[in-house]
């Protein structure tokens, strides 16, 4: 493939911003990396060769100031990373191409079900697929307990809490727009699915080992072969008329396999998935420039993840 002239990113400060960095600079897929942020001191500016500002989402000049970076830097395709950005992205309309150039996010059917958590849990029940009770703070007491409290995903706030008889009153005051979820005993996995443009659909799934329980990033884990996982997964990928990449999170339990999040973006285990041999950074760029996705060969069941800690020094070079 022909490298891009220059590629930006945005939300570039972050693990997964830096990650894209890392495997878009591994494969040389363009000449300048460009990442964007809301403050310049970010760990960005260490992998990226240009690190600019973009206000925060709720700034009414943010495409202006987008677009201007646009035409500063002659990028010619940008990746929306900030869950923030990335919702708005996708309610304004830009998720084929802005400014002229290609924007890398899935297709907009993912959106409408992916950002509200009760919307991915009516999408999953109209597939006759599991499910967890999912509804909101506001309607009422949970179904039952123990149960979840977490953000609804449409922009609202709240971690992921454990809620039993003695939370209940609290977190129905202080969390009102927020949703109750079914709490869900079993192996918890993460998993990549990749809708091609001709229609194949691509999937990788790994048990995770989290760091800070339920609510931790993904510090080690095991590519995992579960039929029945993939089966979901593919069977979700052709409702949505998949195109593009995202991230599932689900956990397998007696029931069976039950999807609870579904992310339209790049996971934070996107270089574990590289490495592994599932490039999804790199098929969206082919096929944004409508070359086929390069092949697909699945990695061995069993290999072994971990995750650890780069440090960044100012005027140090990153050698090790």
């Amino acid at each position: 493939m022909e490298k891009y002239n220059a590629i930006l990113v945005t939300g570039c400060g972050g693990d997964i911003g830096t990650g894209l960095a890392r495997i878009l600079r591994k494969e040389g897929l363009a000449r300048t990396l460009v990442g964007s942020d809301i403050r310049p001191d970010n760990a960005g500016t260490f992998v990226f060769d240009i690190c600019d500002i973009l206000p925060r989402v709720n700034d009414p000049r943010y495409f202006e100031e987008a677009e201007r970076l646009i035409k500063k830097y002659t990028i010619d395709v940008v990746i929306p990373m900030s869950e923030a950005e990335i919702r708005l992205w996708y309610r304004s309309g830009y998720t084929e191409t802005f400014a002229g150039i290609p924007v890398v996010i899935p297709n907009s059917e993912v959106f409408d079900v992916a950002i509200d958590k009760v919307a991915t849990a009516e999408f999953l029940k109209s597939l006759g697929l599991l499910y967890p009770w999912t509804m909101l703070v506001a309607d009422g007491t949970p179904r039952e307990l123990p149960c979840i409290v977490k953000s609804r995903g449409t922009g609202d706030k709240g971690g992921v809490e454990i809620v039993d008889e003695f939370s209940v009153a609290y977190f129905t005051a202080k969390r009102p727009g927020n949703i109750w979820q079914e709490y869900l005993d079993g192996e918890e996995y993460t998993a990549g699915v990749y809708g091609c443009l001709d229609g194949e659909i691509r999937t990788i799934v790994m048990k995770r080992k989290l760091s800070g329980g339920m609510t931790g990033y993904t510090m080690g884990g095991e590519v995992v072969d579960e039929p029945e996982i993939t089966r979901v997964l593919t069977e979700l990928a052709k409702a949505l008329t998949l195109k593009g990449g995202i991230n599932v999170q689900l956990r397998l339990t007696k029931r069976g396999p039950v999807v609870f999040e579904i992310n339209p973006r790049f996971s934070s285990t996107v270089v574990f998935r590289h490495k592994l041999g599932f490039k999804d950074l790199v098929w969206s760029l082919e096929e944004k420039k409508r070359l086929p996705a390069s092949p697909y060969l699945p990695p061995k069941t069993g290999t072994k993840i971990y995750k650890g800690y780069t440090e960044y020094v100012e005027g140090v070079p990153n050698e090790f």
